[in-house]
């Protein structure tokens, strides 16, 4: 990436967006589905009030940390690529870590607040109110994005934040 000169600065932002987008994508994905294995309790990312494991919003040190490697993952393929091209450059590494950490912790704060969250007394596990007949207990968050919304809005902007991000971490 070349933040030096036009038209580079451009296709460096462009590149940098496209690291943050598939950065932001692996490291959802990674805190998600291995962040319900750490052994402690889930916090809410507002409020670090304990919640059941799969409550959107809810944090944990292993889903943080896997966020993280999701996103260095997604530097690592990156900068194996460019070495091809002979314009490798390390910081595509932390670039990707960022970014990852970034747009993980957002979708977080979003599905906290902005996505409800609902937990089945019955079955003692987080489901849609829709789909449930019985003692359902509101956990966090309003019903104005679904988790596919809560997505696309994360994705989008740490999309948009990488390139500006990449302008200073390579400049």
């Amino acid at each position: 990436m070349d933040f030096t000169a036009e038209p580079s600065n451009t296709r460096s932002c462009l590149l940098a967006s496209y690291i943050g987008h598939y950065a932001c994508c692996a490291a959802d994905t990674w805190a998600s589905e291995l962040g319900v294995l750490s052994l402690s309790e889930p916090r809410l990312i507002t409020t670090l009030r304990r919640v059941p494991p799969g409550t959107n919003g809810a944090v944990s040190v292993l889903g943080l940390a896997t966020s993280a490697l999701g996103g260095a993952f997604i530097g690592v393929l990156y900068y194996a690529a460019s070495l091809l091209s002979g314009s490798a450059q390390v910081q595509v590494i932390t670039l990707g870590v960022v970014t990852g950490l970034f747009g993980s912790v957002l979708d977080s704060v979003l599905g906290a607040t902005v996505q409800a969250t609902y937990f089945d007394r019955t079955s003692r596990k987080i489901c849609d109110e829709s789909a449930v007949d019985g003692d359902v207990e509101h956990v966090c968050g309003v019903d104005l994005l679904s988790n596919e919304q809560v997505n696309v809005v994360s994705v989008l902007v740490t999309t948009a934040v990488s390139g500006v991000l990449a302008t200073y971490l390579f400049s």
